[in-house]
């Protein structure tokens, strides 16, 4: 990489002390630690980010919103060539001094007060809405809004708070497609943008499909943390502690679908509820902007903001957490440090056993295609075969005689010929398994619901006519048992006497009688 403008190269060491024993907390790029200034005597911190691409943009985006009054000042910004001392030889790093947020994070510091009310939490989200609000006039997402990023200036009362942390940032021109978050302050359309990715992958959407969402992202984040500083929990968490982001949670988000519990929602006025309407609206074009929030008469002069202490304070205490917030914020916690890099000494790894591991296999894999056992997809195909009665040919039920195959069955014959012939490339069977499993997914979804719809009592039985009809859509006609073709079922004809065909139910899945 080229010299970046604006970055200083002279040696660091001649103008800061640095701490490395001191770490300060470590961001989404690179880790924080404290450094003095050599000249003054003054505390800053010290960022710390390999010189790539992104860490340039991270740097630029924070320095171009620095001025103002809520984010992070940018002090100084260094291009060294040096070895921390966790590092193994030299490596080149961009050094960003930043300004020394002694006060703390958001939620530390309201833990530590024995009353907390509206007024304040009017307070808080007009500073945090004022960076936001700056940083959306240059058109910047900071895409990773959250209480550990909101850190105040000093311990004082009136102390500033600012927003740091620009690790995850990127200028909105209509291109944010990439799913970066933090799974309790993630709005809806960035799991939306997730999804588009993932079936990329999976091959069920061209590469060409694209999903991009916009800077409105911040105010959804604003609003969680928003719903926190009121109640004391999320309004959105995981039920399995083990997922950062459960099916439920998810369609709870993508509906804004979250409740203002009446115990500990009772002391909140209508307007903070509004707001927090306002920002949780699970449609991007119609959340309130930060323009607008911050004109809002609850943020703006904090009117009709209650002054009695809020139950949130109690929630956040571990010793004196309800039921709902115990469990939510025990979960939070739980993520955060799942999230939090490790601290890892950087040295030389001995990769020789790994190697010699992954020798052995191409070993065998070649040893076994040399005797006629075939290609190594061969155990793959076994476990396909061993399958095959899940899709066996469908029998039409008032036509015992006529059998036919799905669309699945086929994908199958052919995926097992692929493999046996051993001729075949790696990618194209890839390619055709993943075809196969779709095509049986969606032959066993029809039949399934096929046998949902044609329930035509109370008492469980099943219309046979119309099962029929339906499971003759599925079928591809061959021959009828005679060897003559099947003629595709008439739609006009007359239907015989319905026969009822009982179901069932045992304790795994449906037997039809």
């Amino acid at each position: 990489m080229a010299q970046v403008s604006g970055f200083s190269t002279r040696p660091i060491e001649e103008d800061y002390e640095i701490r490395w024993d001191k770490k300060l907390g470590a961001g989404v790029n690179g880790e924080v630690v404290l450094c003095i200034s050599k000249k003054t005597g003054e505390k800053y911190a010290l960022k710390c980010l390999r010189a790539k691409d992104r860490a340039k943009r991270e740097i630029q985006l924070q320095k171009q919103c620095s001025e103002h009054p809520n984010v992070v000042k940018v002090q100084d910004i260094f291009d060294n060539t040096f070895k921390r001392p966790t590092d193994a030889k030299e490596s080149r790093y961009f050094l960003v001094v930043l300004e020394f947020m002694s006060g703390g994070e958001l939620f530390t510091r309201i833990k530590a007060k024995r009353f907390f009310n509206e007024k304040e939490a009017a307070g808080i989200i007009r500073m945090a809405a004022g960076a936001v609000g700056h940083l959306h006039k240059f058109d910047i997402a900071h895409r990773d809004l959250k209480p550990e990023n909101l850190l105040y200036s000093s311990t004082a009362e009136d102390a500033p708070l600012k927003l740091a942390d620009f690790g995850f940032a990127k200028l909105d021109r209509g291109d944010l497609v990439t799913p970066v978050y933090t799974p309790y302050y993630v709005p809806q359309e960035i799991l939306a943008a997730q999804r588009v990715q993932q079936d990329k992958k999976a091959g069920l959407l061209p590469k060409s499909a694209v999903f991009a969402y916009d800077k409105s992202c911040d105010m959804w984040s604003l609003g969680v943390i928003l719903y926190i500083m009121l109640c004391g929990y999320p309004p959105f968490a995981s039920e399995v502690r083990e997922t950062n982001l459960s099916d439920r949670m998810k369609k709870k988000i993508a509906k804004g679908e979250f409740t203002f519990h009446e115990k500990y929602w009772a002391k909140v006025s209508d307007q903070a509820k509004e707001v927090v309407q306002a920002l949780l609206n699970a449609n991007p074009s119609q959340r309130i902007t930060a323009a607008q929030l911050l004109l809002h008469p609850w943020v703006l002069h904090g009117e009709g903001a209650s002054e009695e202490s809020l139950e949130s304070i109690q929630n956040m205490q571990p010793d004196q957490q309800s039921a709902e917030s115990t469990a939510a914020m025990a979960h939070y916690k739980d993520q955060m440090m799942k999230m939090r890099r490790p601290d890892k000494p950087v040295g030389r790894v001995n990769a020789s056993a790994g190697r010699e591991e992954l020798m052995r296999r191409r070993k065998e894999k070649l040893a076994a295609k040399a005797q006629g056992e075939g290609a190594p997809t061969s155990r793959f195909a076994n476990k396909v075969r061993s399958k095959r009665a899940s899709l066996s040919n469908v029998v039409v039920p008032d036509a015992p005689q006529a059998r036919g195959v799905t669309r699945g069955t086929q994908a199958l014959e052919k995926l097992l010929a692929m493999c046996a012939s051993g001729s075949v490339g790696a990618g194209d069977i890839a390619t055709q398994a993943n075809s196969t499993l779709s095509q049986m997914n969606a032959d066993l979804k029809y039949v399934q619901k096929a046998i949902q719809t044609s329930v035509g009592r109370a008492d469980g039985a099943i219309n046979a006519a119309a099962l029929h009809q339906m499971l003759s859509r599925l079928v591809i006609p061959t021959e009828a048992a005679d060897g003559a073709p099947l003629a595709a079922p008439s739609q006009g004809a007359p239907s015989a006497p319905v026969p009822v065909i009982k179901v069932q139910e045992t304790s795994n899945t449906s037997q039809i009688l």
